[in-house]
């Protein structure tokens, strides 16, 4: 059986594990995430013989970081788990049950930057065009990604989507709750706003005859009366871009990125996108512009006349 962290150590994690859905309001996945970072750590100090996980130096820091080198994580993932101890210790700190941060002096690696996938106009039209021949699915999955599309949402963000969340759509309006339970208005265009008036009166409601009494409370439902999952959604969207002909790597989150870049290669104010995209620091909007940029330049090399 494997070693097990020490209860008083179990605890410390629950109560930051609190701090962080109650104060922070941090992300179910956030917080599942965090809790299995700080268990690896605790494990980790008692295989190296530190048996004081308040007390640790900033050295015990250091090789534990070039110890996760070692075990093939990506450095997104290692990122993750040094921003995890960081808030973790952090916490213990404010709250004086350690006399000191030993993250203080330590600085994770810088983040590479790379730009994400993003479709042109024409494959977004082809994966809407795109179907598998059942008529109410389609009717579904053709607004999903007109929503995902037409406003930037999240998929959590879509999934999360309830009937009295969409009582503006005459107005072309959603209100969605974004990271840290944050709402925002999302604006649609006249496109979407029909695909998702004709779902909704029409296969939605073939959809609910076998929906569960919570599953009725959610727009988006499954054919047989369950709450989509962001997997299933992930692999429908795999495969009409598959029937497409798109050969990239096509995720929900693309449409998000594409949203985007797609606003700001047509002109639309930085600002403005971030606050379309429920983003909370500019600096993450900004690799839109890398990524704007980059396609500008594709554009000019294949237009221009002497390119």
């Amino acid at each position: 059986m494997p070693p097990q962290p020490a209860p008083n150590r179990v605890h410390g994690i629950e109560a930051f594990a609190q701090y962080l859905r109650l104060q922070k309001r941090a992300s179910p996945h956030t917080v599942a995430a965090y809790r299995r970072d700080l268990k690896q750590w605790v494990l980790y100090l008692g295989q190296t013989g530190v048996s004081d996980a308040d007390g640790v130096q900033a050295d015990t820091l250091r090789r534990w970081l070039l110890w996760l080198e070692t075990q093939g994580l990506s450095p997104r993932s290692v990122r993750r788990k040094f921003s995890a101890l960081r808030s973790y210790y952090k916490f213990r700190h404010q709250k004086d049950v350690q006399a000191h941060d030993p993250f203080v002096r330590i600085q994770a690696a810088k983040a590479k930057h790379h730009l994400p996938t993003v479709l042109s106009l024409a494959e977004v039209e082809k994966l809407l065009a795109a179907g598998t021949g059942h008529a109410s699915e389609d009717s579904r999955d053709t607004a999903l990604i007109e929503l995902l599309y037409a406003g930037g949402l999240r998929i959590s963000e879509l999934l999360a989507l309830g009937t009295g969340d969409v009582s503006q759509l005459q107005h072309g309006k959603l209100r969605v709750l974004g990271k840290g339970q944050k709402p925002r208005d999302v604006f649609l265009h006249a496109r979407a706003v029909a695909a998702l008036t004709r779902y909704f009166n029409e296969a939605r409601a073939r959809f609910l005859q076998k929906a569960t009494a919570r599953a009725k409370e959610r727009l988006f439902l499954g054919r047989r009366g369950t709450m989509l999952s962001s997997r299933s959604v992930q692999r429908m969207i795999k495969k009409r871009a598959l029937l497409a002909g798109i050969f990239k790597e096509v995720t929900p989150h693309t449409l998000r990125h594409s949203f985007a870049t797609h606003l700001l290669s047509g002109g639309a104010d930085l600002r403005a996108v971030q606050a379309l995209l429920g983003h909370a620091h500019l600096s993450t909007t900004q690799i839109y512009t890398q990524l704007s940029d980059t396609q500008l330049r594709a554009d000019f090399d294949r237009f221009h006349p002497r390119a």
